[in-house]
């Protein structure tokens, strides 16, 4: 009589055992299924990670033809809501001031001058001359979208208060021209197209580097993703071996 209690309790064990296994096995084939034929959603990271892209086809997914109509109807917002405008011209109005200064217009260094006579020196050479490189990247890369024409307008703000400070010093050895209005318009209008092309190289920095970052994110939330599913298949592994 005993037994076959205990042989009766050993077939108990074995059947909840099984029926176990058969469970856990379901659980795993019903979420390996789901991951094969899940459509992804959109805007959602890829099932698996894509094969890391060269750096030219990177930098080239970043570049795309501009809307003119609509970056012109953007520009009002952009000059209210964002920095856009107010930095670069914050930066030139400092740099003005301080090239009032006939010794820091012609880039002269004097014993014992105070440091902001160096700080205005070096605002006057990337804020104001002919191809203002900084201001007109700072404000490309603050712009969120119509770069271009950003660049453009902060370009030929920079470079009209370059030609008032050389109508009021004269003519430096960097510059020995006179600064007259036909002198000033055909200068601003032979560098235009170089300030909407700064501009616009700005404008794809800043969408390369937020690419890279949202493709790390992603990459990072995958690894994630991956990790946790395979813990959940090494403990149902576990479970059907017990």
């Amino acid at each position: 009589m005993a037994r076959y209690k205990r042989t009766a309790r050993a077939e108990v064990r074995r059947r909840h055992r099984e029926q176990a296994r058969a469970q856990a096995e379901t659980v795993v084939g019903d979420g390996a299924a789901r991951d094969a034929t899940a459509t992804p959603r959109p805007g959602a990271a890829p099932a698996h990670p894509d094969k890391p892209r060269s750096f030219i086809a990177s930098a080239l997914s970043g570049f795309a033809l501009p809307d003119v109509r609509a970056d012109i109807r953007a520009l009002p917002r952009i000059a209210l809501r964002t920095w856009t405008f107010a930095a670069p011209l914050a930066l030139i109005a400092a740099a003005f001031a301080g090239a009032l200064d006939a010794r820091v217009f012609r880039l002269e260094e004097t014993p014992g001058e105070p440091p902001t006579a160096f700080v205005a020196r070096i605002l006057l050479q990337y804020m104001l001359n002919p191809v203002p490189v900084m201001a007109i990247f700072i404000a490309g890369f603050l712009a969120p979208k119509a770069n271009w024409l950003v660049g453009g307008i902060i370009g030929v703000a920079a470079a009209g208060a370059f030609f008032v400070l050389l109508a009021i010093h004269g003519p430096t050895p960097e510059f020995p021209i006179q600064a007259t209005p036909a002198t000033a318009a055909e200068a601003i209008a032979l560098y235009l197209p170089l300030y909407i092309l700064l501009g616009g190289f700005s404008g794809w920095y800043r969408r390369w580097l937020t690419s890279r970052q949202q493709r790390a994110r992603q990459q990072a939330a995958e690894r994630r993703r991956t990790h946790g599913r395979d813990t959940r298949r090494s403990r149902a592994a576990a479970a059907r071996r017990s």
